[in-house]
């Protein structure tokens, strides 16, 4: 019976301590496997910023010294009688066997996807805008280390006070003048474009840019009267993209108020909690919401193509007025605001990259909103026949300049600013040259505006 027992005993402490090395192997694959070639890999977003690389090192780390461990423990237990003991009982067993199948694995994959746990979000709720940027904060969006001022807003913190030997650009837009994906804010076309007035005027210029991920015209004419009339700047830079207008023909918005409350259901919302803390469940709702967020792909852009046929071939329709008259509204409270205020406003309308391989069209939506702007004395940079031109002269892949559907990159940001910057300069405004008075009345967008 003795013998039976020791015998039962010696194999509980044998298969405890093959556990053990099998749980040591498992930390050790994920230690091989884990690394900053697979981490970018496994990314949800271009590149991986040195926040996450700093992760993937201390985890990579952590799995070969517990995986070190084990191998040190399984090795000692063999040789020291109390481990011997311990291990020998049926319990230990099946913890070991608990940890090795189930607890081990699941942990490594968790440690592993902890490196893409963003918790530090840089947006806020607010009852006027929906949501807006934290102030004096650094955090992620969109995969990219997002830094705030302490008026809540990306660049440098600017003083409200003027100063006599500097000129004032102040941005209004949403996630293109903000610098989506732009890692650096120095490659912003707002940055680049200060520089170029710089280098070709002699003058001295800062930017105030109040772009939002997400905001419309309507939000942006919020935040010029709360926050952009406080820097009297020298002129107002709008920028306008299309799905300003296209995103009021959808019945759902795709930037509808983030902060908004809804009745998600206990097991939704459960799982967006868990997302919070969980490595796991996190990366497994950045990948369903990549997956669903189809930009990028032929059936998306065809999509918007639509939608940019709809606001032309059916802007007779109601509801395609409405979607016209909404946005026009929007910038006419912004057109009045700058001129009582004595502040000139530039609109800077820029295209959807399909445009910019489809053959010319007889009328495009810029049209319409530079008739609609020209007819009310509001001054309108069309970038579509500018980019275009670009283009075709210098033989130029639509890929290079725009990352999306409307994004920019680098170098979409640099040609943006040579565009503006030179039309700012041709057209001679009063912070340039001598001031002159505006007569306009923006006046209502009429149907003749729209189907003219």
């Amino acid at each position: 019976m003795k013998e039976k027992k020791s015998t039962e005993k010696k194999n509980n402490s044998s298969r405890t301590v093959f556990l053990v090395r099998i749980s040591g192997f498992i930390l050790l694959a994920g230690a091989l496997f884990f690394n900053e070639y697979t981490a970018e890999l496994l990314s949800y977003s271009p590149g991986l910023h040195s926040d996450t690389i700093m992760k993937v090192r201390i985890t990579e780390f952590f799995l070969f010294a517990t995986a070190t461990a084990s191998f040190l423990f399984a090795g000692l237990a063999k040789r020291h009688p109390h481990f011997n003991r311990i291990l020998s009982l049926r319990h230990s067993t099946n913890i070991a066997l608990l940890f090795t199948a189930f607890i081990i694995p699941a942990g490594t994959v968790e440690l592993g996807l902890r490196a893409f746990l963003i918790t530090d979000s840089v947006f806020q709720g607010d009852t006027a805008l929906g949501w807006k940027l934290k102030p004096d904060v650094e955090g992620f969006w969109n995969g990219t280390k997002i830094e705030t001022n302490k008026t809540g807003f990306r660049g440098s913190e600017i003083p409200y006070e003027r100063s006599k030997d500097k000129l004032r650009l102040l941005f209004l837009g949403d996630s293109v003048p903000f610098g989506y994906r732009m890692q650096n804010y120095q490659q912003t076309f707002p940055v680049k474009t200060q520089k170029i007035l710089e280098k070709e005027t002699g003058f001295n210029f800062e930017i105030v840019n109040l772009s939002v991920p997400g905001y419309s015209p309507r939000q942006e004419n919020i935040v010029l009267r709360n926050e952009g009339k406080k820097y009297t700047p020298d002129i107002v830079i709008l920028s306008i993209i299309l799905n300003d207008f296209t995103d009021k023909l959808l019945t759902r918005n795709s930037m509808a108020d983030p902060f908004k409350k809804q009745n998600r259901g206990l097991i939704p919302a459960l799982i967006m909690n868990l997302s919070r803390i969980s490595g796991i469940f996190h990366y497994l709702k950045a990948a369903t919401i990549r997956d669903k967020l189809v930009i990028d792909t032929e059936e998306a852009l065809l999509q918007r193509k639509g939608y940019i046929e709809t606001l032309i071939n059916d802007r007779d329709k109601k509801h395609v007025q409405v979607a016209w008259q909404k946005t026009m509204d929007n910038i006419v409270d912004i057109s009045r605001y700058c001129r009582m205020n004595d502040m000139p406003l530039l609109l800077l309308i820029f295209p959807y990259s399909m445009q910019l391989n489809e053959p010319y069209e007889s009328i495009t939506p810029q049209d319409i909103i530079a008739r609609f702007t020209g007819k009310h004395g509001i001054h309108a940079l069309d970038l579509l026949p500018l980019f275009r031109e670009r283009i075709e002269n210098d033989n130029i892949d639509v890929q290079s300049i725009f990352m999306d559907f409307c994004h920019p990159t680098a170098t979409g940001c640099e040609m943006t600013a040579e565009f503006l910057a030179s039309f700012i300069m041709k057209e001679q405004y009063s912070f340039i040259t001598a001031k002159t008075e505006s007569n306009f009345d923006p006046g209502n967008l009429s149907s003749s505006d729209i189907n003219q």
